[in-house]
């Protein structure tokens, strides 16, 4: 194993241990459905620090062990029953949006695609949580905006210039350019 790949494995590790760390520093913000949580910020940001495949690994390591049992999801929940209730959409948002960070983060070397990655994680993972609330709770589209995104889009803003800047201060320190 050289050295740009024991980096990265062992960064996805602590990526992987932030998230499950970050879902039990939770927020009550007054919804009673979705909580503000900090799992969300480094399940978007480790795959612009890690790259691909590493930081898609680590989001689904990270789905895996909350849905076999360990209490990593908000609040300390767990159970394979998250993966398909009302936060499900948020969740799977995660994965996809790891995919999608890698397909625009491909395109080059330039400062700013890893803002353009954050902003489109956020907007997939919101898009795919309001869309799941909407259709697993008995809100209609108006209510599970105003309890699935609404509430989040100041705190979303921070979340993506925080973690655009710890991209710009870690990834080149793993491998030089980011994500190839």
């Amino acid at each position: 194993m050289n050295s740009v790949t024991r980096n990265k494995l062992i960064a996805t590790v602590i990526g992987v241990s932030l998230m499950c760390i970050g879902a039990n520093v939770t927020i009550d913000i007054g919804n009673n459905t979705v909580p503000f949580i900090l799992s969300d910020f480094f399940a978007l940001t480790l795959p612009l620090i890690v790259g691909w495949p590493f930081g898609f690994i680590g989001v689904l390591v990270y789905l895996i062990l909350g849905a076999v049992g360990l209490p990593v999801y908000a609040d300390g929940s767990a159970g394979i029953e998250h993966l398909y209730g009302p936060s499900a959409g948020y969740l799977i948002g995660y994965l996809v949006a790891a995919f999608t960070s890698k397909l625009i983060m491909q395109i080059s070397d330039e400062w700013y695609l890893p803002l353009i990655a954050m902003i489109v994680a956020y907007v997939v993972v919101f898009t795919l949580g309001v869309g799941w609330l909407w259709q697993s709770t008995d809100l209609d589209l108006l209510h599970a905006y105003r309890t699935g995104l609404r509430p989040f889009w100041v705190t979303a803003t921070l979340k993506i210039f925080t973690g655009w800047m710890l991209t710009a201060i870690i990834a080149p320190r793993l491998d030089p350019p980011i994500l190839r």
